[in-house]
């Protein structure tokens, strides 16, 4: 047998399934772009609790205690593992916190606990880009966490 030919069939998988692999990467990189750029910044499912958790992590740098203050802070201190909101707080670490807390608090719809409305927040016009900025990166990190989980 020739192992020149061997070597040159053994190949071919690996290529087939490099191209598979980024095709993958590229259909998803395409879907979070697309949310990202359709779905508001605080607007995702539990976003503002999710945000309120890693801006927890980002300003206290710690973890939190089992408490009703923690409960107040965000439900999601108690009930999700830190992972992810510590991540986020620690990638936007260099970010004012509390502008882009306040912005977080503000842009929350009043009527949606209401059922008076399907959106969970409003857009705040002339909101600081240095406000926006923690929520962005946390939308970074919760992308790069999906697409490990892709990998």
């Amino acid at each position: 047998m020739n192992d020149t030919q061997h070597v040159g069939r053994s190949d071919a998988p690996d290529s087939r399934h490099r191209w598979v692999l980024a095709a993958a990467i590229a259909v998803y990189a395409l879907f979070v772009a697309a949310y990202a750029l359709v779905t508001p910044v605080f607007e995702g499912f539990d976003a503002q609790a999710h945000y309120a958790a890693a801006t927890f992590y980002r300003a206290e740098r710690r973890l939190p205690e089992l408490t009703p203050a923690t409960v107040a802070d965000s439900y999601e201190l108690i009930t999700q593992p830190p992972l992810y909101h510590a991540l986020a707080g620690l990638a936007a670490l260099g970010w004012p916190v509390e502008e882009a807390r306040s912005l977080a608090q503000e842009s929350t719809n009043l009527y949606f606990d209401k059922s008076l409305s399907y959106r969970q927040s409003v857009v705040l016009p002339g909101a600081s880009p240095a406000a926006l900025a923690p929520a962005w990166i946390a939308r970074f990190v919760s992308a790069l966490g999906g697409l490990l989980t892709l990998l």
